[in-house]
């Protein structure tokens, strides 16, 4: 089973900031010990930048996580548009410290100061794959590796300068008008949606008896992800990253973490293309990329580990298992 804690890692402008702590159950009670080599997750949620919270990911990534007593925290960040891309990244910073010098202590149980953890995944999806990366160009302490699921590269790249499709109709500013007026939030995330830590049985696999609660498609994400689709239309991404975006021809790029990209091969919104440009241009550490054949955007959040569908990302999860096992052998 998966053990859950919740902690507040930041306030700002009243605004709790909350990370969610997922450990497996058994290393609980079997008090297993972490040290400053141990590898912990920080893991990024997906939702456009504008929608859902820590609690949106997909049963997989804990099981994934803990059946490699790596312990996973699932951070908020503040969206988009009430702030900008220089905000978000302000977020993340905090919520990667915190894993870093306060959970140490959180893990052992106590308020004691303990040294802080030197081996730091980071794991994102889709927008969260898009702050992942960026967590890549830090100067100080920087994560061993980025595990990227159908991320967004860079707000420079052709997905974000495509025209719209006449096809479709184009979405009138007065639909999303009352969205702009919102206070700054984290955003939330429908039950369906979220992360049940009932869902797994004992050893991690999946509980046949839990039921995926029903969808709410009255549940405000759902009509803030329209955002989304608002700003791309109106090609508006690029302004709210112009402080934090790094494109393809920024040399930090070529000195860069190990990175492992897992992508639909048939994404609609984030084109498996823009995966495959940024793994040529990363130097020169081992870069990886893994594709889910005919699979669209987020095709893995409702499935488990075992679930046909899922090879490529198992596939992902132990090529990130031996970059982090070669650079513990590295530093042992």
């Amino acid at each position: 089973m998966a053990t859950k804690t919740t902690h507040t890692f930041k306030t700002v402008d009243s605004i709790d900031l909350k990370v969610d702590i997922y450990t497996r159950t058994s290393d609980i009670d079997n008090s297993v010990k972490y040290n400053t080599k141990s590898p912990v997750i920080l893991f990024i949620h997906g939702g456009g930048f504008v929608a859902f919270d820590r609690e949106h990911l997909g049963p997989s990534i804990i099981q994934s996580a803990l059946k490699r007593s790596w312990p996973l925290v699932s951070t908020d960040y503040r969206k988009l548009p009430q702030v900008r891309g220089k905000e978000l990244l302000e977020d993340v910073k905090d919520a990667y410290s915190f894993v870093r010098e306060d959970l140490p202590g959180i893990l052992a149980g106590t308020e004691d100061k303990l040294p802080p953890f030197e081996n730091i995944i980071v794991v994102g999806q889709s927008a969260g794959g898009y702050l992942a990366l960026l967590c890549g160009h830090f100067k100080d302490h920087r994560p061993i590796a980025i595990l990227s699921y159908y991320g967004v590269t860079t707000t420079s790249d052709d997905m974000f300068k495509r025209e719209r499709n006449p096809a479709q109709p184009k979405i009138p500013r007065a639909y999303i008008a009352h969205f702009l007026d919102e206070e700054a939030s984290v955003g939330s995330t429908p039950p369906h949606g979220a992360f049940h830590p009932e869902s797994l049985l004992a050893d991690l696999s999946r509980n046949p008896d839990f039921i995926v609660p029903a969808s709410d498609e009255s549940h405000p994400s759902r009509a803030r992800q329209l955002l989304a689709a608002y700003f791309a239309q109106e090609k508006m991404f690029a302004s709210f990253m112009e402080d934090v975006d790094r494109d393809l021809e920024d040399p930090s790029w070529r000195d860069y973490v190990p990175t492992i990209f897992v992508h639909g091969e048939a994404d609609a919104a984030v084109p498996l293309q823009a995966s495959v440009n940024l793994a040529k241009v990363i130097g020169p550490t081992p870069v990886k990329l893994f594709v889910a054949k005919g699979a669209n955007h987020a095709f893995d959040e409702p499935l488990y580990l075992g679930d046909p569908e899922m090879a490529a990302v198992e596939e992902g999860w132990a090529a990130l298992e031996e970059v982090v096992n070669a650079k513990l052998n590295e530093s042992a």
